[in-house]
C-alpha cells in the first residue's frame, strides 16, 4: 500500500523547493527529527514512483492544498485537541471559517538557529502530545505540524477517484521525515516518509538472495505493519573460551519496541526453504497461548494459522489493495470455518459496499444469504493486566482493595467487545495510551471501573465491576470519552432476565423446589424465545445496515459479551474474545475466538448495541 504525493508537490530542500518528482538520491531535504525535536538537513536515500486510482485532498490553513494517497502519515497534535466532526466524503467541508490558524500564546519566537542553519529547534512541540496518523484519519480543526515548530489546521479534506496517477515519494535518512508544501507561504508541512524499501527490496528478483537480505538487514530500523522495527542479533559467535570465531556471527533479526499485545515480536529476513527466495518471517507473540508465524512472501502475502493473524491495518473502502487485504485476511477463516461466500467472475470473494453516517462500509455475502462485514478484527482478552499491577501474585486490571475481589482477565469483556468495534471504525490510540495501557480493551475496562467506584455504597464498598453498570452506563461514562457513543434506537434489550438457578435449601419440600425449577425453566424458554423473535431480527438489521454489533448473552454461567460482525443461514459470525463458546472455551479452542459460528438458538441473547463516532 503505497503512500505518496502527486506530481508538482513541493519539497522543502536545504535551501528553495523542488517539486516531488525532481527531487534526486544524495539531494539534501529539510527533516524533522522526532527524537531531538529539531530541524535538521537530511539526504535523500530513495525516490519511488507507483500509480494509483484515488487520491485524498488536503486543504491547510485554508491556503495550502495537497493532493496524497490515504495513507501518507502527517503529525497530528493530540493534547487538548477538539473534538469534531467525521470529514464530510461529499466535499470540503467550509461550514466554518477557513484560515482559522492556531496561534502560538503570546506570539513568542517559533523557533532558534544555530549558526550554520543546519538544526531549527522547535519551542512549542512537545513530541509526547503528537503523533503519526494517516491522512484518511485526520479530521477538520486537526492541527498538524508545520516547518517552524508550530502548528497548521486541517480546513478541508474529501476523497476523490481519478484516471490512474503517478504518486512520489522520498526515503529520508536516519529521520524518515520531509516537508510538503509552503513554497507559497513558507511553512510546509512535516510528514514521515513511510517505509517503502522492504518491498521494493523484496521484489527485486533479479539481485542475488544474499545482496537482497543484505539490503534489508542493514538499516537499524524502519516501520511495517503499523511497527518500529529495531535491530537486534549480529553479536559474534564465542568458541568454548570465550574468544569470537572469524566470520561466525548470530543471526541479525528486528524486534518491535511493543506489539498491541505489550509484547516483543520479532522479525526475521532469511530465504525461503527452498533457497530461491526471500521472505519476511515475524513471530508474533499474544502470551501463552497466542503465538505463531506469520510469513510475508515477496509480494508482502502473508500466510500462516488465521488465528494468530493479529490486528490487520484499518480497512480503507474507498482502496482497493486495503479491501483485499481485509478480504484475504477474512477468507482464511471463511477456508477453516467452512463458510461460503459469494465469488465474482474471476473467482474472487465479491466485496459491496454500504454507506453509514457519511462512511463507506466494506462487506461480502455469504452464499445462503447472509453478510460478513470486513475491517472488524479481534484479539484475545486472555493474559491481560495493567502494567505491573499484581494483587495476591496475580496480575490484575483494576485493584479493588476492600472486597479483594479486583478486575482481572476474565471480567472485561464488555470493554474488548466495544474496544472491537471502536478499532474497526478507525479509533487508534496514541503513543501515550499505548504506552500507558498496552491495549484499547485494558484502557476501556479501566475507564468504566473508574466510574463504577463511584458507585460505591455499603453493600459494594469497592463499587460496581464492570460486567454491573449498563450499557447507557458504559457509553456515557467510558465510551464517549474515546469518542464513541451508542446512536439512538442503538441498541435492544431481552425484555427477560437470566434467572439464577434454583437453590434447595435445607427444610424446602420437593414440592416447591420442582416450582422453583419448574419456574426457572419456563423463564429460560421465554428468554430464549425472546431471542430468536426480538433480538435476532434486530441484530441482523443492523449488519444489513453495515453496523457490528455488541451483544451480551448466555455464552457463559456469569454471561459474556461479544462482537457479532457477521450472519448466515444458521446463526451469528461473531468475533469472541474468550474463545470458542462452541467447545466450551476449553484450552484447545482459546486461540479460536475469531469469526467462529454461533447457531441463533444455542445461545440465549440479552442485549445488543451498535456504536457511532460521536455527533
Amino acid at each position: 500500500m503505497e503512500s505518496c504525493f502527486v506530481a508538482g508537490t513541493s519539497i522543502r530542500m536545504d535551501s528553495g523547493f523542488k517539486a516531488i518528482e525532481d527531487v534526486k538520491i544524495g539531494d539534501v531535504v529539510r527533516s524533522w527529527n522526532e527524537n531531538t525535536n529539531t530541524f535538521e538537513n537530511k539526504r535523500v536515500t530513495e525516490t519511488f514512483v507507483h500509480e494509483v486510482p484515488q487520491l485524498f485532498f488536503l486543504e491547510l490553513d485554508g491556503e495550502e492544498e495537497i493532493h496524497t494517497t490515504w495513507n501518507h502519515p502527517f503529525r497530528r497534535k493530540t493534547q487538548n485537541t477538539q473534538e469534531v466532526q467525521p470529514f464530510d466524503l461529499r466535499g470540503v467541508e467550509r461550514s466554518f471559517t477557513t484560515h482559522e490558524h492556531v496561534m502560538n500564546p503570546g506570539g513568542t519566537v517559533l523557533e532558534k538557529r544555530d549558526a550554520d542553519s543546519s538544526e531549527v529547534q522547535s519551542s512549542v512541540l512537545s513530541p509526547l502530545s503528537s503523533e503519526w496518523v494517516k491522512v484518511e484519519d485526520l479530521r477538520l480543526r486537526d492541527q498538524v505540524l508545520r516547518s517552524d515548530g508550530s502548528w497548521g489546521t486541517v480546513t478541508g479534506i474529501y476523497y476523490y477517484n481519478t484516471e490512474s496517477t503517478k504518486v512520489y515519494n522520498l526515503e529520508v535518512e536516519d529521520n524518515h521525515t520531509y516537508i510538503v508544501g509552503g513554497s507559497d507561504t513558507g511553512k510546509g508541512y512535516v510528514v514521515h516518509n513511510y517505509d517503502q524499501r522492504m518491498r521494493d527490496t523484496l521484489a527485486k528478483v533479479k539481485t542475488s538472495i544474499t545482496d537482497r537480505i543484505a539490503q534489508a538487514t542493514e538499516r537499524e530500523s524502519f516501520d511495517f505493519e503499523g511497527s518500529t522495527w529495531v535491530k537486534k542479533g549480529g553479536e559474534p559467535i564465542l568458541d568454548k573460551k570465550g574468544k569470537p570465531i572469524k566470520d561466525k556471527y548470530q543471526p541479525v533479526y528486528y524486534e518491535s519496541a511493543s506489539n498491541q499485545y505489550h509484547k516483543n515480536d520479532r522479525l526475521y529476513i532469511e530465504p525461503t526453504s527452498d533457497g530461491k527466495d526471500i521472505q519476511l518471517r515475524q513471530v508474533q507473540r499474544e502470551g501463552e497461548y497466542y503465538k505463531d508465524v506469520k510469513v510475508y512472501d515477496k509480494y508482502l502475502n502473508w500466510k500462516g494459522n488465521v488465528d494468530f493473524a493479529g490486528n490487520l491495518p484499518h480497512l480503507n473502502p474507498s482502496d482497493p489493495s486495503s479491501v483485499r487485504f481485509h478480504v484475504d485476511y477474512t477468507d482464511k477463516f471463511a477456508n477453516e470455518r467452512g463458510y461460503n461466500f459469494e465469488k465474482d467472475g474471476n473467482g474472487k470473494t465479491k466485496t459491496h459496499t454500504v454507506d453509514v453516517d457519511g462512511e463507506s462500509r466494506s462487506y461480502i455475502n455469504t452464499t445462503d444469504g447472509g453478510r460478513v462485514l470486513l475491517g472488524y478484527t479481534a484479539s484475545t482478552q486472555r493474559e491481560t493486566y495493567y502494567q505491573d499491577l499484581i494483587a495476591n501474585n496475580k496480575k490484575i486490571i483494576y485493584e479493588l482493595p476492600k472486597s479483594g475481589d479486583h478486575l482481572d482477565q476474565s471480567g472485561i469483556c464488555n470493554s474488548a467487545a466495544p474496544g472491537t468495534v471502536m478499532r474497526g471504525l478507525g479509533f487508534k490510540m496514541t503513543d501515550a495510551q499505548v504506552h500507558d495501557f498496552g491495549r484499547s480493551q485494558i484502557m476501556i475496562a479501566r475507564e468504566i471501573q473508574e466510574y463504577g467506584v463511584t458507585l460505591a455504597n455499603r453493600d459494594n464498598p469497592d463499587g460496581i465491576k464492570p460486567s454491573g453498570i449498563t450499557i447507557e452506563k458504559i457509553s456515557e461514562k467510558a465510551l464517549s470519552h474515546f469518542g464513541f457513543e451508542i446512536p439512538q434506537k442503538g441498541s435492544i434489550y431481552n425484555g427477560v432476565n437470566k434467572p439464577k438457578v434454583p437453590n434447595k435449601k435445607d427444610g424446602m419440600s420437593e414440592a416447591k423446589f420442582e416450582i422453583e425449577m419448574s419456574n426457572y425453566n419456563e423463564t429460560l424458554e421465554k428468554r430464549a424465545k425472546n431471542s430468536l423473535d426480538k433480538v435476532k431480527p434486530w441484530i441482523i438489521d443492523q449488519i444489513k445496515h453495515g453496523n457490528a454489533v455488541v451483544a451480551g448473552g448466555d455464552f457463559t454461567g456469569y454471561g459474556h459479551v461479544v462482537t457479532i460482525v457477521g450472519y448466515d443461514s444458521k446463526g451469528y459470525i461473531v468475533h469472541d474474545s474468550w474463545g470458542d463458546a462452541m467447545k466450551n472455551y476449553n484450552k484447545a479452542s482459546v486461540t479460536s475466538g475469531q469469526y467462529v459460528h454461533y447457531p441463533f438458538d444455542k445461545f440465549s441473547l440479552g442485549y445488543g448495541y451498535t456504536l457511532r463516532k460521536k455527533k
